[in-house]
């Protein structure tokens, strides 16, 4: 079905190109990121920041409204990473500062407005994969079963040229990004290691901030 859909947004983006006066442009991207919960946690919980230990890997096509034009319309195919973790602390001094990551792996198509190197647009994510890491990296679990399935992601970014040719660029990329979806199907425990079930509850809504690079190039102009 994904795939299916991809095609023909690829194929209505071309035969626009086509009719129009407009340019288009392929290109790819890698981009590291990091993650943190941004929503209420438990008592005797709190989230922290958690750098990616995969970075985001896509290909795009930007669309320009015309030849002189700086405004036009993006498609992103990525394949991305998503993470933040939970820490517990007060309540028990054995377990004081235990650390629990929530890892995630989505396919992502994402659609936006270019307005002159901004952009703003969502995503739309398939879950890929899912892994609970202890604090020092072990794998705790990767039971994907309560993990929702799709995902929507308001996303804001923007692409700055590094090098620009004839008709190719080297860009910087900076992107943000908030969840629309929580994390989980149902609400997970907030803290859940060998020696320890943590009793509060708690489901997630996942902020990043993404730094990284991109190459494009004009096939239609």
């Amino acid at each position: 079905m994904m795939r299916k859909t991809l095609t023909m947004i690829m194929l209505v983006i071309a035969s626009v190109a086509t009719l129009s006066a407009g340019d288009l442009s392929i290109g790819a991207s890698v981009l590291g990121k990091a993650g943190i919960n941004a929503t209420e946690t438990p008592e005797y919980t709190k989230t922290d920041l958690n750098v990616n230990s995969m970075p985001d890997i896509g290909v795009s096509a930007l669309y320009l409204f015309s030849r002189t034009s700086n405004t036009g319309v993006m498609l992103d195919l990525g394949y991305d990473s998503y993470s933040y973790r939970m820490k517990y602390y007060e309540a028990n001094p054995m377990f004081d500062n235990a650390i629990m990551t929530h890892s995630l792996r989505k396919i992502s198509i994402a659609p936006s407005l270019y307005l002159g190197g901004f952009q703003i647009g969502v995503a739309f994510g398939l879950n890929s994969g899912y892994a609970q890491l202890d604090k020092d990296g072990n794998t705790i679990s990767e039971d994907d079963s309560g993990v929702s399935s799709t995902t929507t992601e308001l996303r804001i970014g923007a692409m700055i040229p590094i090098v620009r040719g004839k008709s190719s660029s080297l860009n910087l990329n900076i992107r943000g990004g908030y969840m629309l979806s929580e994390t989980f199907a149902t609400p997970q425990r907030a803290i859940n290691t060998g020696s320890f079930m943590g009793m509060n509850s708690h489901n997630s809504k996942m902020a990043s901030l993404g730094l990284g690079i991109s190459y494009y190039f004009t096939v239609m102009d």
